[in-house]
């Protein structure tokens, strides 16, 4: 799929995008997507997300043969601080969680930032249609 050209694999975080009950489950922390732990520091956050980024992009370098561009953010939460790292790390594209459709214009790569994506758990192609048309017609 990936030497077709017509898939591309992106970043969706390497272990940022934690289950809460596995993470209970095994007594630890639950970060809530890639987002701050309560008594974590903003040296540390950014320490922790630089590392968590680097592994799942040296990850994907390896598996896919290219860096990755895009970043998904697990859950949809993200920061400010999160943004301007990811930025700082030569990410082009972040996408939230948020459904809608979005306006993207040449020559503005800020537009690439925060993009809308459909969440599609358990969902099928059908109804995945039905959302994408009902947000055309609004």
């Amino acid at each position: 799929m990936i030497k077709s050209g017509i898939i591309s694999v992106q970043s969706h975080s390497y272990d940022m995008h934690q289950w809460q009950d596995y993470e209970k489950l095994l007594g630890g922390e639950y970060r809530k997507g890639i987002l701050p732990l309560e008594h974590e520091s903003e040296e540390a956050y950014a320490a922790n997300f630089r590392r968590d980024y680097e592994r799942a992009k040296s990850e994907l370098e390896a598996g896919a043969g290219r860096e990755p561009v895009a970043y998904a953010y697990p859950y949809g939460y993200y920061s400010e601080l999160s943004e301007r790292l990811l930025k700082e790390m030569g990410v082009k594209v972040t996408l939230t969680t948020h459904a809608g459709t979005n306006i993207i214009k040449r020559g503005e790569p800020e537009t690439l930032y925060l993009l809308n994506r459909f969440g599609v758990d358990n969902m099928s192609a059908e109804k995945l249609l039905e959302m994408i048309e009902a947000e055309e017609d609004e």
